[in-house]
């Protein structure tokens, strides 16, 4: 159901609400869900000792509800209006009753009235004093709001019993036979929904108990005879069986599998061609005289070191900052920096001396023991033909 607020509003609290289930194969009718709600059987009776007047903090909330877009002129007509029958020093659930009760000597028509503006409201309360819903809640609502009564107005639908013509029995039974998922449906649990069902009442707020509904038709002189509500025609869509065609694209899992399969196979096959190119082309570049021969004899000796089960140098760390967590490459790592500082480097040779010297730590280096978890020659051949970590130093 709507009301005058732009939220949609529920008239009782749902205790269960399933998703909407679409399917197509009955067109129209290709969407349903279920819901199950509580439903209060709390009578007015009940509520009228415990309602007390609006407390501060209501009036500051419920401002939106009292206020009425009228004319001062308006305004003042509909409060004599007010006046005429509401009891002096009322209380609050007395005031709600006053204005209800004061409908007994209107006429209520069926239908469903769209002019809802105040002249068309102010023609059915002073003037002819018939209408239909509509103009019943809506009047309904005014009068509450000047009344000191937050008030708003719901349009929806009422279904009940009584309002279940022969009309919508029969069609409803028609809809059962051609429509599969109500078969299975008790029909005395049925309820055929049209737009003669279409209905506005009012909610008024009640301290404590929070919005309630009022039907303000209750009180007014029923419909006068005439029109036969069996004799109207119910239109039901005309149901025909759809063939759902499949939408959904056959994922062929095993050709993504396999696809998957082979990018990462040439990823690490690329992988694996980088790393080792790049190793032989340091063993060949260290076996040169230069500056850079010596920088390619360091890094190929930290490969080798870490498929030993060295723990790889972090990026920051200098050669004598790994020494210093390592110290079987101390000297190592004295000559190199030796040799990075050496006079001769612009000129980009090193010294033979120092070079050879190097070349005989890095030789002691691989013959060591091993270091850390893994030891075993096996493993370590296995991590320095698989192992990618170390590519950091390539």
């Amino acid at each position: 159901m709507y009301s005058t607020i732009r939220d949609k509003v529920s008239s009782y609290q749902p205790l269960e609400i399933e998703p909407s289930v679409m399917d197509t194969r009955y067109y129209p009718l290709s969407f349903s869900y279920r819901a199950r709600s509580l439903i209060s059987n709390l009578s007015v009776h009940r509520i009228f000792p415990r309602t007390g007047e609006l407390s501060s903090r209501d009036r500051e909330d419920m401002a939106e509800y009292l206020e009425v877009n009228l004319s001062p002129l308006e305004e003042e007509r509909y409060r004599d209006h007010l006046n005429s029958f509401l009891p002096e020093e009322a209380g609050y659930m007395e005031r709600i009753t006053a204005i209800l009760n004061h409908y007994r000597e209107y006429q209520y028509e069926l239908g469903f009235t769209d002019d809802v503006s105040i002249p068309a409201i102010s023609d059915f309360l002073f003037n002819h004093r018939s209408g239909d819903c509509t103009e019943f809640s809506n009047s309904a609502a005014i009068l509450a709001r000047l009344a000191g009564i937050p008030s708003r107005v719901v349009t929806g639908y009422l279904v009940s019993d009584g309002l279940q013509t022969n009309a919508h029995r029969q069609a409803l039974g028609q809809l059962r036979e051609q429509f599969p998922p109500l078969e299975k449906e008790n029909p005395s649990d049925l309820y055929l929904v049209t737009t003669v069902h279409r209905h506005s009442w009012a909610q008024f707020y009640l301290p404590v108990y929070g919005w309630v509904d009022f039907e303000a038709t209750s009180s007014a002189i029923p419909p006068q005879g005439g029109m036969d509500p069996n004799s109207l025609n119910v239109v039901i869509p005309d149901l025909q069986e759809r063939t759902v065609y499949n939408r959904r694209i056959p994922i062929p899992w095993e050709l993504l599998g396999t696809i998957a399969l082979i990018i990462a196979l040439l990823t690490a096959g690329g992988l694996y061609s980088i790393r080792w190119g790049r190793i032989i082309m340091l063993g060949i570049i260290s076996r040169g005289s230069s500056e850079a021969s010596a920088k390619a004899l360091y890094r190929l000796l930290l490969v080798q070191l870490h498929a030993k089960g060295w723990e790889l140098k972090r990026p920051d760390q200098t050669p004598k900052e790994y020494a210093g967590e390592n110290p079987l490459f101390g000297d190592f790592a004295r000559l190199y920096t030796r040799i990075l500082y050496a006079p001769g480097w612009e000129a980009g040779q090193t010294d033979p001396e120092l070079r050879e010297k190097l070349r005989k730590e890095y030789r002691k280096l691989l013959k060591s023991g091993d270091a850390g978890p893994i030891p075993g020659a096996v493993k370590r051949i296995l991590r320095l033909i698989f192992g990618l970590r170390d590519m950091r130093y390539l």
